[in-house]
């Protein structure tokens, strides 16, 4: 399931087209439960600091610990400050592209190994041409500032996170 804002503005619409996107070539590629979300809110409730959807009507979901998914899940998280490109009302943002895979296993149960390469590379290869890609981190390291205590970094489960710039909007 993808969800989609109605008639997003600013980089919301921006992040909604590689949303969009993404969300188009993983299900065609992959055949396993697929959630994709937009821009989500990080804070925290409850001691428990983790990204929340906005939904509608003032109801949020948190998107971190989502183990309904039986394969992935992504959302992205924007940096607070954004950059005016000089001379134009154009704006670039540093954002986050985080991407949860609850089980491998669902994704490409053909492969044997541990195959968290292979579908970072395809993931990549799936945004050429969206956005500057700055870094890749995969693991915890992916999660941090978020609080990850219930959940376990060993196979089937893999999260990476792609830092990126997205320009003009």
């Amino acid at each position: 399931m993808i969800h989609l804002k109605t008639n997003p503005k600013g980089i919301d619409l921006a992040i909604q087209k590689v949303q969009q996107r993404l969300y188009d070539k993983i299900t065609t590629t992959y055949s396993c439960d697929v959630e994709g979300f937009g821009r989500v809110y990080v804070d925290v409730k409850d001691d428990f600091n983790a990204p929340y959807a906005y939904l509608s009507k003032g109801e949020y979901k948190e998107v971190l610990n989502n183990d309904t998914v039986n394969g992935i899940h992504f959302f992205f998280v924007e940096d607070d400050n954004s950059s005016i490109i000089e001379r134009s009302s154009l704006s670039t943002s540093d954002i986050d592209l985080i991407v949860i895979v609850n089980d491998l296993t669902k994704v490409k149960g053909d492969v044997l190994h541990y195959q968290d390469e292979e579908i970072k590379e395809e993931v990549k290869e799936f945004l050429k041409g969206c956005f500057k890609i700055n870094t890749i981190t995969k693991g915890k390291k992916a999660l941090d500032g978020f609080d990850v205590s219930k959940l376990q970094f060993i196979y089937p489960y893999f999260v990476f996170k792609i830092s990126a710039t997205i320009n003009n909007y």
